[in-house]
């Protein structure tokens, strides 16, 4: 997965990262509490992540937005709340539920894991998934 752009906002205010390359990006500033930790948890919860916003951050009220590719096909990603809307370059769909996006997630764009729950094969929650994803690269 290559990440290509990530904002977050509101009617007020937003930031948009989108000088990210391929390869190893560093996001700093010479200053704390500028928004680097802000501009990965807004990654993480537009993809699908649940809320690990500080408590002082109103996260409820904005909208998180990433485009990423994989496979050579570029999708993006518009999350407010538990809404999310997924766009690829021919289809566009809308999820009232992150639940509902990881069964597009698996069955368009890739593998998410199957667990035995109940006994039945059940796909694992994103949260678990990009956990697993990002200790194993």
């Amino acid at each position: 997965m290559k990440i290509n752009k990530i904002a977050f906002g509101d009617t007020e205010e937003a930031f948009v990262e989108n000088r990210l390359q391929s390869g190893l990006n560093v996001i700093f500033s010479d200053d704390n509490n500028r928004g680097k930790t802000l501009v990965m948890q807004g990654l993480m919860f537009s993809l699908g992540y649940e809320s690990i916003f500080p408590s002082s951050f109103n996260y409820k009220d904005k909208y998180f937005y990433s485009e990423i590719e994989v496979g050579g096909v570029t999708y993006e990603f518009l999350r407010k709340r538990n809404s999310i809307a997924i766009k690829s370059e021919d289809a566009m769909q809308i999820f009232n539920s992150v639940g509902e996006a990881r069964y597009f997630l698996d069955k368009f764009v890739f593998s998410v894991p199957k667990v035995l729950k109940d006994g039945r094969n059940t796909l694992v929650d994103l949260s678990l998934l990009y956990e697993f994803f990002y200790r194993a690269g």
